[in-house]
């Protein structure tokens, strides 16, 4: 048996099941719309926010993974471990220093001559040209065993190739002296 809501008043189940005099065909068409609407309001926008937020959390982890993967490589010039750079440069890879231009092996080759004693870091910028595709621009300054130190002005073209990120193109320079 329905509850009625007061004495003289319809049951509520009769109201609503037959269509009664308090909601109209009209009435239930809008009540379906607000409330299709506040379903997209509250459960499909968070889903986008959420959805949004990740993706750029994953592009933060990215870049910051190829600012370790750079650092790596300079480490493993400076400690002169061929094993580690092949790890992180390609075999195809194309270096352009002031000196000239240089593929993967003659890389290899000239390692053994450089004097890196150590060298920082900084002022990163990774720009994701795509998603398998990016380029870190940074500043260096090393200093070689003779004492000796550089100012360089750094780019890194890194490709993401079955899984995994390696050097395709670096190019430095000698900063120019600040003004």
């Amino acid at each position: 048996m329905p509850v009625r809501l007061g004495l003289g008043r319809k049951p509520v189940a009769a109201s609503l099941c037959r269509g009664g005099a308090s909601f109209s065909k009209a009435r239930r068409q809008s009540a379906v719309a607000t409330t299709k609407t506040l379903m997209k309001k509250y459960f499909a926008y968070p889903i986008v926010f959420l959805f949004a937020t990740t993706m750029i959390a994953m592009a933060i982890s990215e870049s910051e993974a190829l600012v370790v993967r750079e650092t790596a490589v300079w480490n493993a010039f400076k400690d002169k471990n061929a094993d580690e750079v092949k790890k992180l440069i390609s075999t195809d890879v194309v270096a352009v220093y002031p000196d000239g231009i240089y593929n993967f092996q003659q890389r290899l080759d000239g390692m053994s001559k450089m004097t890196m004693k150590s060298f920082s870091l900084g002022n990163f910028n990774v720009s994701m040209v795509s998603n398998d595709v990016a380029i870190v621009s940074y500043k260096a300054k090393v200093q070689n065993q003779d004492a000796s130190s550089a100012e360089l002005n750094c780019g890194t073209v890194w490709n993401l190739r079955n899984g995994e990120w390696k050097a395709v193109f670096h190019a430095d320079m000698a900063a120019a002296p600040a003004k």
